[in-house]
């Protein structure tokens, strides 16, 4: 080779004239663009290039977005980083351009001769491969023990770039090199065998081109790579068994959407990459980036357009990771436009992904332009109903059953057998995913598999009628698992996952869409009532039911049945979410009205026992008693007893209220004793998970009778239990009002403290507005324990806030609480007419059982003002009304600060 001139730096030798690189003496690979846009760099080695000459330089007769000349940068630095790690050749210069960094010496020689090479065709240049080296190292461990290896996964997940980092690990080990064969362009099997030898670099005009490739490599160690093989399966597994058969020195790495199904054959699925799960916070750079996902990104944004991490948009590149499922190719496509976009407004596009992600860069292959192409390509390879299939299975937003699969399909025109067999031949391409559950195979649709999809089902003119089945089929799948609550608990969890949940609203939208049926969504609605409450989804089940009750009345349904059932969630989940407002008081009362018209029993219950909660939370627990046994009565009509527990357990809550301790601690031993027996009950009709709630209040009771020990324990197996469950309501229904109270009272400052952060994390999380300032009295009423004074302002604002928002039970409590830490804080008089206001509310709403506790922190004030007569007096009281409850722990708080006065009294007696 004469009449060279070759510039040099480090290892590398660059012919400009040629446009070839070698490192080492061996051929570096990079396009044309890249070499023009080196070239250029070199020659000005040291001083500022311009944008505008670069691209001048690689684009001379085109006008280029800058992206191209950011993406053909970020391709020449992976490129020179793989060969020499040490150095970093180009360095950005804000805004103006680039500039070469590294010593260059340019020299003219007539003869270089470089290192023999074997003469395959190299393989394709690839980026810097991130959070694959597991996957490298099974593949070539597999080669090295099978010899046959097939690389299976989704479209873009990264089969190629693993196929090829693989590859050029094991390089060493194959004396007559490797020789890759993409099979990306042979559009007919006919074509097969004539790319195969022609990568092969064999020239033949024999009939039998595989024959004459055996022939003439038959010796040599070498590892044939045959890349995206999915369109040709039948002639790529005929065309592989008969070159491993004939080549036994060579072996084989094969990608495709599926296996070949060789019996010699290997099989090794690549997943996406990994990013944190929904709900995991990840606050600082170091962990986000031990997630693949993440770090693959940010590699990627930092390449295109020198984008540097910073810890705030750390939570937008996680939701956009978790977004693009964690596939490499879609990550990749979406982090080159970080040249153009801030994170944010990044992830705001991804609603229209694929417009976004179809801007590729002209050196790519087409499949590879956007994920959309991807997919195009992978679809169009589909039989006409495995296609229908897939179009139809877009309607599924989570997992789903073969079932589930058969279901839509059928509208897509497709028969049950055939369903069932293209649902299968769809996992085997990799178009669905599937998984183990404890009852069936799950399958589900990556995110970006199934938004392809769906545009394709839109352009179906079979449509409608598939989301019309799908919207009937969650609404048969709803209203079969009505009565399975609490008897299948697995079976409601697999039915109603976060996946189900959103078929749900999905089946919603389009029932009360332009094109569905009201009727439907009503009756979608009304058997969505229990997942919605059982999941503690109440701000959307109130969207959900009003949305109901006002198109239905609008579309003139005249079903009374339906309306009531809307209308008793709507009160109920107003009440919960939203307090006992003035809306949440006329929703019970039209319910009850509409159950009265409907003349239903069960829903004369629902209504009666809903109003019977209502009325114990403003304060009215008479009111609340008189109501539930009536409700006792109503139950008494059904030849269904089901219920009647659920107006027992409140029942005893009243009563305990109400001072009648011992009624209701026999009511609730008698009912925890059923669920003890394991007797088998139905669904708890009234959100709140039956069991726990029996607990809850047994456990409130037993610590006022007494059993402290026993209460606590109980007490604390219920908040277990109740997380568990994962139901957030029955969770605060155990904390606040049994487990946060009891530690407090018992003096467990450390168990309270865990308490009340659990309840605050809780109620929050599920936006139970009923629960906050129960909360907040708590944890100021802790604080004043904990000897904070500032905890007794915080405690007379929530005692104030609980008031006005109508929350009257228990404030007597919460008062007397804020009374005693007045009055430790010497605020003498403030404490006495915050007692006296206590015990005046409690009169009123006839609250007796806490009375004895509200006389001795009366008798503690008033003994402050030095009238021990009078404290000695109320003492008494709250000894003999404590007696007569059977409030041992209220009595002996009571007879202990009497124990603690006596000595005083002598010395009165005395003087």
């Amino acid at each position: 080779m004469g009449g060279d001139t070759v510039y040099r730096f480090g290892a590398f030798e660059l012919l400009k004239d040629r446009q070839l690189l070698f490192y080492a003496g061996t051929p570096v690979h990079v396009g044309s663009r890249a070499l023009s846009i080196l070239s250029l760099l070199v020659e000005k080695a040291g001083a500022l290039v311009t944008r505008e000459e670069l691209i001048a330089a690689a684009w001379p007769t085109t006008i280029v977005d800058e992206s191209n000349l950011k993406v053909n940068i970020a391709h020449l630095r992976r490129v020179l980083e793989k060969y020499d790690r040490r150095q970093s050749y180009i360095t950005n210069v804000p805004v103006r351009g680039y500039r070469f960094t590294e010593p260059v010496r340019r020299e003219h020689v007539d003869t270089i001769t470089f290192r023999s090479v074997t003469p395959y065709m190299p393989l394709p240049s690839a980026s810097q491969l991130i959070g694959r080296a597991k996957e490298v190292i099974a593949v070539c461990n597999g080669i090295n023990k099978s010899g046959f290896l097939t690389i299976v996964g989704a479209g873009g997940v990264g089969k190629t770039s693993v196929a090829i980092a693989a590859a050029q690990c094991l390089a060493d080990h194959f004396s007559d090199g490797i020789s890759f064969v993409d099979l990306v362009t042979v559009n007919d099997s006919q074509f097969l065998a004539s790319a195969i030898a022609s990568e092969l670099g064999i020239r033949s005009d024999s009939e039998d081109l595989l024959d004459a490739a055996i022939r003439s490599i038959k010796d040599q160690s070498k590892l044939l790579v045959l890349d995206n093989c999915e369109h040709l399966i039948p002639a790529v597994a005929a065309a592989a068994e008969r070159l491993a058969a004939g080549l036994p020195n060579a072996k084989f790495l094969i990608t495709s959407r599926e296996p070949l199904r060789l019996l010699r054959e290997q099989v090794l699925r690549i997943d996406p990459l990994e990013f944190p799960a929904n709900g995991v916070e990840t606050r600082d750079a170091a962990t986000a980036l031990s997630f693949s996902a993440v770090d693959l990104f940010v590699t990627r944004a930092a390449e295109a357009s020198g984008y540097e991490l910073v810890d705030s948009d750390l939570p937008t590149i996680i939701d956009i990771c978790r977004r693009l499922d964690g596939i490499p190719l879609a990550i990749e496509l979406a982090a080159a436009r970080m040249d153009a976009y801030t994170p944010a407004k990044l992830l705001s596009l991804l609603g229209n992904r694929f417009d976004l992600l179809d801007r590729g860069t002209d050196k790519m292959p087409a499949r590879h332009r956007a994920l959309r192409a991807t997919l195009e390509w992978s679809y169009g390879l589909l039989p006409a109903h495995e296609a229908a299939i897939l179009r139809a299975l877009a309607v599924y937003s989570g997992a789903f059953t073969v079932d589930d699969a058969v279901a839509v399909a059928s509208a897509a025109g497709v028969p049950s057998s055939a369903a069932l067999e293209g649902t299968v031949a769809l996992m085997s391409k990799s178009l669905l995913s599937a998984d183990s559950g404890e009852d069936a195979l799950h399958y589900r649709l990556l995110d970006s598999t199934r938004a392809f999809a769906a545009d394709r089902l839109l352009e179906d003119p079979l449509c409608n009628q598939v989301r019309h089945r799908h919207a009937e089929h969650i609404c048969v799948l709803l209203e079969r698992l009505q009565s399975d609550w609490e008897d299948d608990i697995a079976q409601v969890r697999v039915a109603n996952s976060s996946g189900r949940i959103a078929d749900v609203r999905s089946a919603l939208t389009w029932a009360f869409g332009s094109d569905g049926s009201v009727v439907l969504g009503v009756r979608i609605t009304v058997a969505a009532i229990p997942m919605w409450e059982h999941f503690s989804l109440l701000d959307e089940s109130i969207a959900h039911l009003s949305r109901a009750l006002a198109e239905g009345r609008a579309a003139g349904l005249t079903d009374i049945g339906a309306e009531v059932r809307l209308q008793l969630a709507l009160a109920s989940s107003l009440m919960h979410a939203r307090g006992l407002t003035k809306e949440a008081d006329g929703a019970w009362n039209l319910a009850l009205s509409l159950a009265d018209r409907s003349g239903e029993v069960e829903c004369r219950l629902k209504a009666h026992w809903g109003r019977a909660v209502y009325d114990i939370h403003i304060g009215r627990p008479t009111d609340a008693a008189h109501r539930l046994h009536f409700f006792g009565e109503l139950c008494r009509m059904l030849s269904d007893q089901s219920a009647a527990p659920d107006g027992e357990r409140l029942l005893a809550a009243a009563e305990m209220y109400l001072g009648q301790l011992s009624a209701a601690k026999a009511r609730l031993e008698r009912l925890s004793t059923l669920y003890l027996t394991g007797k088998r009950m139905r669904h708890a009709h009234f959100q709140i998970n039956r069991a726990v709630a029996t607990r809850t209040t047994l456990a409130m009771v037993l610590w006022l009778t007494g059993e402290s020990e026993k209460a606590t324990e109980l007490a604390e197996n219920t908040v277990q239990e109740a997380l568990a469950s994962g139901h957030a309501l029955s969770v605060c229904n155990v904390l606040s009002l049994t487990a946060c109270p009891i530690a407090l009272w018992s003096g467990r400052i450390d168990d309270a403290e865990r308490y009340i952060s659990l309840l605050q994390q809780q109620f929050e999380r599920a936006r139970l507005t009923l629960w906050a300032q129960s909360s907040r009295c708590l944890r100021s009423a802790l604080m004043i324990q904990r000897g904070q004074q500032n905890g007794i302002g915080l405690l007379d604002q929530a005692i104030s806030d609980l008031l006005v928002e109508g929350s009257a039970i228990r404030a007597p409590i919460y008062m007397s609480m804020l009374a005693d830490g007045l009055a430790r804080g010497g605020r003498v008089q403030e404490a006495l007419a915050m007692i006296e206001a206590a015990l005046a509310r409690a009169a009123a709403q006839h609250e007796r059982w806490c009375l004895p506790e509200l006389l001795r922190v009366e008798a503690a004030i008033r003994l402050l003002q030095g009238t021990r007569r009078r404290a000695e007096r109320l003492l008494l009281d709250a000894i003999d009304l404590g007696e007569e409850m059977g409030a041992v722990a209220w009595r002996l708080r009571a007879a202990e600060d009497l124990l603690a006065l006596r000595p005083a009294l002598r010395d009165d007696s005395h003087a």
